[in-house]
C-alpha cells in the first residue's frame, strides 16, 4: 500500500502518514490500530509480537 493510499483509506493527508514515518508526529495507538486493519493486519496480533 503506498502511503497515499493508507492516508486515503484513512481520511488523512498524505503529509500526516509522513510525519508519522519520518517521526515527526507520534503514533497513537488510535492510529497504530487504523494502520493496522486498513493494512488487514490484526493490532493485537503485533503487539503479542512485541513481546516475543
Amino acid at each position: 500500500m503506498s502511503l497515499r493510499g493508507l492516508a486515503d483509506e484513512l481520511d488523512v493527508t498524505h503529509s500526516f502518514i509522513q510525519k508519522i514515518e519520518n517521526c515527526e508526529r507520534r503514533l497513537d495507538e488510535l492510529i497504530f490500530a487504523y494502520i493496522c486493519l486498513a493494512a488487514g493486519i490484526e493490532p493485537s496480533q503485533i503487539i503479542k509480537k512485541l513481546y516475543e
